[in-house]
């Protein structure tokens, strides 16, 4: 689902500078399809520079539970995702489906 407006939630545990994914699920749309999915697990990890957070990097899987239109041949299947900052308070999100 390239380029689809992603809805989500999300719930993390954080210890120190690291951070385990409790909940997460979501919706991604665009014009002609929609995908709904769990994510199943995750992590982050903060960088840190002189007892400062200077960046992270997040990972994790999921499943898309329900898929239709365009992203139907989705439903089911796994994947993996990788979070890559690009700015403050910007980011992207790569999708690997499995």
């Amino acid at each position: 689902m390239d380029r689809a407006v992603v809805t989500q939630g999300a719930i993390w545990e954080t210890e120190s500078s690291e951070a385990k994914m409790l909940s997460s699920d979501g919706v991604a749309r665009k014009p002609g399809a929609t995908a709904a999915y769990p994510n199943t697990s995750g992590t982050l990890t903060c960088m840190m520079q002189d007892g400062k957070r200077v960046g992270y990097t997040a990972m994790g899987k999921g499943v898309y539970t329900m898929a239709t239109g365009s992203g139907a041949s989705l439903a089911g299947k796994s994947y993996s995702w990788v979070v890559r900052p690009t700015g403050p308070r910007s980011y992207t999100v790569d999708v690997t489906v499995d």
